[in-house]
């Protein structure tokens, strides 16, 4: 029982000073606040920009729809209007998200390549959300930030 026990505490010590030498060096532990990255980076405003005046644009399809079907003078015809402005709301909307999701892609590929170039650059091992921190770490937001809106 005795053997058991001190190999249990040999084995959790010896995990110990791994964990603690590998992660023994603050400066190789970076952070990054991605909230402040999207805030801040040119194309994922102008996206949002675009998604915003999507959505406008569906609304305006769906008021002018409303006014035409209630506006009709038969019954056959409100249905009639019904199905083609259905019909149309569901390409338009199914063409908006697909170009979203892509648009949506394609920034967060670019802004994880930049944070790994970054990190690189800083000789970082790792990069956590600045949010998973309570301290410690080198924040490279800015640096991620200025690299990415470098970008043309």
């Amino acid at each position: 029982m005795k053997k058991a026990a001190r190999y249990i505490f040999t084995g959790l010590m010896t995990l110990m000073l791994a964990f603690s030498c590998q992660f023994s060096k603050a400066d190789e532990i970076g952070c990054v606040d991605v909230e402040k990255v999207l805030n801040s980076y040119s194309k994922a405003q102008d996206a949002i920009s675009t998604m915003r005046t999507r959505e406008t644009d569906l609304k305006q399809l769906v008021t002018k729809a409303k006014k035409e079907i209630k506006a009709a003078k038969t019954q056959k015809e409100a249905k009639k209007l019904e199905e083609k402005y259905s019909a149309m709301l569901l390409e338009k909307n199914n063409s908006y998200r697909q170009e979203q999701i892509a648009q949506l892609k394609s920034i967060e590929n670019t802004i994880v390549n930049t944070i790994r170039t970054v990190a690189d650059q800083k000789k970082l091992s790792i990069v956590f959300k600045k949010n998973d921190i309570i301290t410690g770490g080198q924040d490279i937001t800015d640096e991620v930030i200025t690299t990415l809106n470098g970008k043309k």
